[in-house]
């Protein structure tokens, strides 16, 4: 029967540590052990009704490659968790975002679906503050599960700060496990955290460890986080107290020999991997991928006399459609996914051309969806905008549109295009704001575009924009890639171009976003602005709801020496994070 097969399933997945021991000291322990089992996974990033390996959507009935389902997650953990006494849960980060699931409902639908899953401990991710802190509030107030940081500084927030522990005990086999989470200090460049700040991963997971040893008497310490695998060994290494770091952020893939043939993935490196101190001892590493397609799945043997690390053991296991799925939370699944199919597949208008916005096209160079959006919202600055903010001759109030290529998730192709198409497209909740730049100021803007080039992994951001014509030269150093600055004129009724004046001021539309401080534009953060009410997927549907979509590429973008670039590290990342993080 299909139970029967759910139940040998499930022994086989406890038992399939066999033969994959990673001895940390000894062939044989040299006295009595205990053991702790670890489940965990990372970066689900709202796949509540499962994903392709690559994270993209999947149909259900297509068992091959969808992959995950959370009430197929919550089914197979219950049943481990019942069954293996000896068993902790840890997430490591980003639950939100990245699904259309999110995009409609927030974070209402994400406590909806998971506040029933049994984690020991759930760290926080950098998209948990996507939809802004009161959307993070709403989400811890209505979980069950421990929700652990120890670098959060939200005391201007004392709600969240309440909500949110610096660590939690577990006893497990008689022993007291502290259990502490850590999200990266970029959280500040990547999301909405307003005046919430962060400090030293390190230093905050060490200084909370010592604290546990002393004043709790904690025998283990685990850190659960989310600031990318770098990182997760680092904390291995130079924290002495940690016995375990679970990680999340860089989706890495630790796999022993070759996976399992429907996931062409190739592994980053062994599970777990193992670091070591200067002190000689050893502390595992682990990652399971992202978007619920794996389980982590590790044991850990100590010695009961001295809690020193005797094994290490496990294996990433393939969600997939052998493990059988709870019932009950499935049918809540449903009842979002028929209101999402009756929304998504809405058609608003029409493209004549592809707009293009996967990442190696709007974040390395000009592309069109960024081009025909942001000449869109010279449109929008003009029909809703002009009458406020315009004097005399002025055509328009504010002549130039910015926004970083981060807003941009994918590509829209040529045909219909429906509410699903933008909403994937356009997925991050980007307010449009109105500033007045100085042109010194909209200079630091336009170089810190160009700050960092990674073509193996670009980043966000690269700005797009209409109103400006800039020639960049990425074979000069970080700081003096700005060739040539023109700006659009607003001042005589047949715009022209002219060149950037430092000391004039300019008016510019932009998303929130980087108007915020985000993605390193720390020049911007301080400046005052006018929150217009309009977000940009909101005025991208209604562009597309008037006409056909056309628009081209006109060189208002030139990038020169691109081909000659290779990944590169932004000189002052440390030190903008410090000012960010001070301020």
């Amino acid at each position: 029967s299909g139970k029967m097969w759910q139940q040998v399933v499930l022994v086989v997945f406890l038992c399939s540590f066999v033969g994959l021991d990673y001895l940390v000291e000894a062939a044989k322990p040299p006295g009595d052990t205990f053991t702790i089992r670890v489940l965990h996974h990372n970066d689900f990033h709202s796949r509540f009704d499962g994903a392709e390996v690559s994270g993209r959507e999947c149909k259900r009935n297509n068992d091959t490659k969808c992959f995950g389902r959370i009430a197929r997650w919550q089914k197979t953990t219950d049943d481990i968790l019942k069954s293996s006494s000896d068993t902790i849960f840890l997430y490591g980060g980003d639950m939100f975002q990245g699904s259309l699931y999110f995009i409609k409902y927030g974070s209402k639908v994400v406590a909806n679906l998971t506040r029933n899953i049994n984690y020991t401990a759930f760290s926080l991710g950098n998209h948990e503050f996507d939809n802004g802190i009161k959307e993070l509030e709403y989400f811890l107030k209505n979980v069950r599960f421990n929700v652990t940081c120890v670098n959060l500084d939200a005391s201007k927030h004392p709600e969240l700060q309440k909500l949110v522990k610096k660590s939690i005990i577990k006893e497990v086999n008689g022993k007291k496990i502290g259990i502490i989470g850590f999200l990266t200090p970029e959280t500040v460049l990547l999301s909405q955290t307003g005046d919430i700040k962060f400090t030293n991963e390190i230093e905050a997971i060490r200084a909370e460890a010592q604290r546990l040893k002393a004043n709790e008497s904690v025998d283990l310490i685990f850190a659960v986080g989310h600031s990318g695998i770098d990182k997760d060994k680092e904390i291995a290494e130079q924290v002495e107290e940690v016995d375990l770091v679970v990680g999340g952020h860089t989706n890495t893939f630790l796999y022993n020999g070759a996976p399992p043939k429907e996931v062409k993935l190739k592994p980053d490196g062994p599970y777990p991997i193992m670091v070591q101190q200067t002190g000689g001892k050893r502390v595992p590493v682990v990652q399971a991928y992202a978007y619920g397609v794996f389980l982590g799945n590790l044991t850990l043997v100590f010695n009961s006399s001295n809690n020193s690390l005797f094994s290490a053991t496990g294996q990433p296991v393939l969600m997939n459609a052998s493990f059988g799925i709870d019932s009950n939370l499935q049918a809540d699944v449903d009842a979002y996914t028929k209101e999402i199919e009756k929304f998504k597949n809405k058609v608003i208008g029409y493209t004549t051309i592809e707009l293009e916005g996967e990442k190696t096209q709007c974040r390395l160079r000009e592309c069109t969806f960024g081009n025909y959006l942001s000449d869109y919202l010279e449109i929008f600055a003009i029909e809703k905008l002009t009458m406020h903010y315009t004097v005399g001759k002025q055509w328009v109030g504010y002549p130039i549109t910015i926004f970083n290529s981060g807003v941009f998730k994918q590509s829209i192709r040529t045909g219909n295009i429906t509410v699903g198409d933008v909403m994937k497209a356009l997925p991050y909740p980007n307010d449009v704001y109105l500033l007045t730049l100085s042109g010194e100021v909209l200079l630091l803007t336009l170089q810190r575009a160009v700050d960092q080039i990674k073509p193996s992994d670009p980043e966000g951001r690269f700005l797009q924009f209409s109103g400006l014509q800039v020639v960049y030269n990425v074979s000069r150093p970080p700081g003096d890639r700005l060739v040539s600055v023109k700006v659009r004129c607003w001042d005589s009724l047949v715009p022209s171009y002219k060149p950037i004046d430092v000391k004039a001021s300019y008016r510019v539309v932009m998303n929130d976003f980087i108007a915020s401080g985000g993605d390193g534009f720390y020049m911007l953060k301080n400046i005052k602005h006018i929150n217009t009410g309009y977000r940009l997927a909101d005025l991208a549907m209604e562009s597309f709801a008037r006409k056909p979509v056309f628009t081209e590429l006109n060189n208002r973008i030139q990038v020169l020496n691109s081909s000659e670039i290779t990944d590169e590290t932004t000189p002052f990342t440390g030190t903008l994070l410090a000012k960010l993080n001070s301020e």
